[in-house]
């Protein structure tokens, strides 16, 4: 319905700040790593390990809210249940 146009609208704006403020990095920081080389300049060698966490499990995270039955098909198919 009319709800979901407003939400992709609310998720097309974020989408459009986060490329602007990945392309405003970019051109401040022309390496290549994204997300990592810009944490490794901030905060020096440190923080490699704990981006690559908060990225990958917010990536997976937000993979489980868009198709959650994905999950549990995988999920009850291992353990022998009908979905």
């Amino acid at each position: 319905g009319g709800i979901s146009l407003v939400a992709w609208g609310f998720t097309a704006a974020g989408s459009m700040l986060l490329a602007l403020v990945f392309a405003r990095l970019g051109r401040g920081l022309p390496r290549t790593g994204g997300p990592y080389a810009y944490a490794r300049r901030a905060f020096g060698d440190v923080p490699d390990q704990p981006v690559a966490f908060v990225d990958n499990h917010f990536a997976m995270l937000l993979d489980v809210l868009g198709n959650p039955r994905h999950y549990l098909v995988t999920l009850f198919g291992f353990a022998g249940v009908n979905v």
